[in-house]
């Protein structure tokens, strides 16, 4: 014989349908939430590699042109050629890191 049960059936799908969705709703957003957080990151550290490498090229820049100006600077007060190494060493480098930037 058939027992006839004390929960309807319809409530019980529709209590079974929202216990699983919302649940199930609330995974899926948070994981193309915490997906598109890490998209975002990985785009910032690209931007933070990319400035690190320009500051470093500017540093080498102001460095070239510091090793120019006391290069020419010695030779002007002393007249000794000597005094123009570093003139010569950095003049070459100095247009390659100026094109790199």
């Amino acid at each position: 014989m058939i027992r006839p049960s004390s929960v309807d059936e319809q409530s019980f799908r529709k209590l079974l349908t929202r216990n699983i969705s919302l649940p199930l709703g609330v995974g899926v957003l948070s994981a193309v939430f915490f997906v598109s957080l890490i998209t975002y990151l990985l785009s910032v550290i690209q931007w933070v590699q990319h400035t690190d490498r320009v500051i470093n090229n500017l540093n080498e820049s102001a460095r070239l042109t510091i090793d120019l100006e006391t290069g020419m600077r010695g030779f002007l007060i002393t007249g000794d050629e000597h005094f123009l190494d570093p003139y010569e060493v950095a003049k070459p480098r100095i247009v390659s890191e100026l094109r790199s930037l």
